[in-house]
């Protein structure tokens, strides 16, 4: 199976040759199930670990035109190196702590609006809830960080790598 990472432009990989140098996280860093989240959601340096997807399509729009996709060959990185964060984050789900790592208030649409920025309205808007008298300045809908990095690694088909090897890098294309 070959897994992508996009690497754009001017970006530190792009510059220099992933052929000599690894794509790495930084082994210094967390690797709490917040540190997946935040990775996700937030930024992904400083990170225990590097992003790829399992779509080309998806590394492609991550590279941006005139950047690079790399292929990865996963079968040539060990296991303990790489994390499906998806798996990961719902392991933490526990019903006796009330830690549902799906939770959100909103709308039906909500998740959707999540991973598509020109549905942000949905995240914005008062959604109904018991007895909510009207308020100037409603509440947006809450929704759980954990929720926005599972929809954020689904959109993405998103895997997390601690390092890639030189050895495991198949081919490079330039996205036009």
């Amino acid at each position: 199976m070959f897994v992508y990472k996009g690497v754009a432009p001017g970006t530190h990989h792009f510059v220099k040759n992933p052929k000599r140098v690894d794509f790495r996280g930084d082994p210094g860093q967390p690797t709490e199930i917040d540190d997946v989240v935040r990775h996700i959601t937030a930024h992904s340096w400083p990170s225990a670990w590097v992003s790829v997807s399992m779509s080309f399509a998806i590394a492609a729009d991550y590279a941006t035109r005139g950047g690079r996709v790399y292929e990865i060959r996963l079968s040539d990185i060990g296991e303990n190196l790489v994390l499906d964060p998806v798996a990961k984050i719902v392991e933490h789900s526990n019903r006796t702590l009330k830690r549902f790592v799906h939770f959100h208030d909103g709308h039906q649409d909500l998740t959707g609006a999540l991973g598509d920025p020109a549905r942000s309205t949905v995240l914005t808007t008062f959604p109904l809830r018991p007895a909510a008298p009207p308020a100037p300045k409603p509440p947006a809908p809450s929704i759980s960080g954990h929720l926005h990095a599972i929809t954020f690694a689904t959109r993405d088909a998103e895997l997390l790598l601690k390092s890639v090897p030189s050895s495991a890098l198949g081919l490079v294309y330039n996205v036009p």
